[in-house]
């Protein structure tokens, strides 16, 4: 399914997600990209699932609040999308 989309996606992994590791899928976007795909990846070191930083005290993680650049990198990447298709389409009649 995902390899029939042509639209530009953007994938942002968490780093060390317990729930959902993300070496994986991080694969499968790279091959995505290796066939042409519009797939861009983003992964956040030290971060679990949800984008959260967090530090190691005696033994437990403890959430310090999403990845400073987690948001600012969502919206520059549609931003950029959007910007993109109204160019395109300013050429249609």
């Amino acid at each position: 399914m995902l390899g029939r989309l042509d639209v530009p996606v953007l994938w942002q992994l968490a780093g060390e997600d317990r729930e959902a590791p993300s070496a994986d899928t991080a694969k499968a976007v790279k091959l995505f990209q290796d066939a042409g795909k519009r797939h861009r990846l983003q992964v956040y070191p030290q971060t679990d699932r949800g984008i959260l930083r967090y530090r190691v005290e005696a033994g437990e993680r403890i959430t310090l609040g999403y990845h400073p650049d987690y948001y600012r990198e969502f919206l520059a990447f549609w931003r950029g999308q959007f910007e993109l298709d109204a160019s395109a389409s300013a050429d249609k009649p």
